[in-house]
């Protein structure tokens, strides 16, 4: 989009994704509901957001990325109360605290996604598993999860090294 918000382009970028691309699916990085709305319209599905767009979206909506901005505004607000701001930093928190997590998932979707999600998302709590570990998940005919060595690799196909921390937060350039 070029902007941090711009409703009518993110309705017309969805559906030229659709009509031109064949796109089935349209996710978004925006906080509108037109990327849905432009989905629904079209007859394919979407994943929102920053919030739950199901009743915007009602036939198309998935579910939602989205971000609990009072566990971070909590966790700011006592490192100044505490006299730690200045040591507070970027903050990476993620799913483990219930920074990030998704909104309910609609009936839209395959049988067990929600099962699906939620073991995921216990791993990933745990400490089991991470996205950047190298490990490829999946689940068996009887919804156990496998996991699968895989090497990580980039937009362009070539393996990458294990990922820490420090990249995630700084020097990532890739996809």
């Amino acid at each position: 989009l070029g902007e941090w918000a711009n409703e009518v382009n993110e309705s017309a970028y969805a559906k030229e994704l659709i009509d031109s691309f064949g796109c089935g699916v349209i996710t978004q990085h925006c906080d509108s509901a037109q990327p849905q709305i432009a989905a629904e319209n079209a007859g394919v599905f979407g994943c929102g957001y920053n919030s739950d767009m199901t009743a915007d979206a009602p036939k198309a909506h998935l579910t939602a990325a989205i971000w609990n901005w009072d566990v971070y505004y909590t966790s700011a607000v006592e490192a100044v109360i505490g006299g730690t701001w200045a040591e507070f930093g970027n903050y990476y928190e993620g799913i483990n605290v219930n920074f990030v997590d998704v909104s309910p998932v609609t009936a839209n979707c395959a049988e067990n996604t929600e099962k699906y999600i939620n073991a995921v998302k216990e791993l990933m709590k745990s400490g089991e598993w991470d996205v950047f570990s190298g490990v490829a998940l999946s689940f068996d005919a009887d919804g156990n999860v496998v996991k699968t060595d895989a090497p990580l690799v980039d937009n362009t196909g070539a393996a990458i090294a294990p990922v820490d921390d420090a990249t995630i937060t700084g020097s990532m350039n890739y996809f």
